[in-house]
């Protein structure tokens, strides 16, 4: 099987695009010759790319406005309708390096930058982070405020004032010695301010039961000390009652 050069390649779909392009079918010319001038053949790619997306074939119409961006990389018309073709098809990032790249190579004045710093600037609004505001209180004040986890980054101490915090959902973490570690879901939602007040549980004193076996035991055991030792008193002196007349007799 032999392999077709690259460039040969590149010629065929270069016609095939300007061929099959809308006004190729509404103005057939039989008589065209081969392009040769690169700035012609630039010029066509150009146009079909144009007609293509007048038509809603935004993939076609890449294809050929990349040709023609590959072909003249200096031109900056071409960056101007890449950017249309990827802002319709609902891909800012690929449509603000297009528009950017068209913005630097004309005029401030020029009357064709309207339009395009428009949607420009709408894919801007689209890429930046989305963001809200949480604003935190707690009863007692003074708990470390964390997002999502206890060992994550610290935000602050409460209350907490409002700060930015990406859109979403969360699980807000508050933590103060000698009170119980709280948690509690939260959605931040863009643009808005999210307000939240906790009232923080003391950690638990030890049982009443437990307190009440120790001072029983406190009690209790000084008096079987006490007890004992009167018991072996008395045990030794009724040891000596017998043993004395015995010693005695002797």
């Amino acid at each position: 099987m032999r392999l077709i050069p690259a460039s040969l390649a590149r010629a065929c779909l270069v016609t095939a695009l300007v061929s099959a392009s809308p006004r190729a079918h509404a103005h057939p010319d039989t008589t065209r010759t081969p392009v040769v001038d690169v700035t012609k053949q630039a010029q066509e790619l150009l146009d079909a790319g144009i007609a293509y997306f007048k038509s809603d074939d935004l993939e076609r119409a890449r294809v050929a406005l990349d040709s023609v961006i590959a072909l003249v990389p200096d031109k900056p018309n071409p960056y101007r309708w890449l950017g249309f073709v990827e802002s319709r098809a609902g891909r800012c990032g690929p449509a603000l390096a297009a528009f950017e790249t068209f913005l630097s190579r004309v005029p401030v004045g020029d009357p064709r930058t309207v339009e395009v710093i428009t949607l420009r600037d709408r894919c801007r609004a689209e890429l930046a982070p989305k963001v809200g505001m949480l604003a935190v209180a707690s009863i007692p004040p003074g708990a470390e405020v964390r997002l999502d986890e206890v060992g994550d980054p610290f935000l602050g101490k409460t209350p907490l004032a409002s700060t930015k915090l990406p859109a979403g959902s969360h699980v807000l973490a508050l933590h103060k010695a000698g009170y119980i570690d709280t948690t509690r879901g939260v959605t931040i939602v863009e643009n808005s301010t999210l307000r939240i007040d906790l009232v923080l549980q003391k950690v638990p004193a030890p049982t009443e039961h437990r307190r009440r076996y120790w001072i029983i035991g406190a009690v209790l055991g000084p008096l079987a000390a006490v007890g004992l030792g009167v018991g072996l008193g008395v045990g030794l002196t009724r040891s000596s009652e017998h043993t004395l007349p015995a010693i005695m007799g002797q």
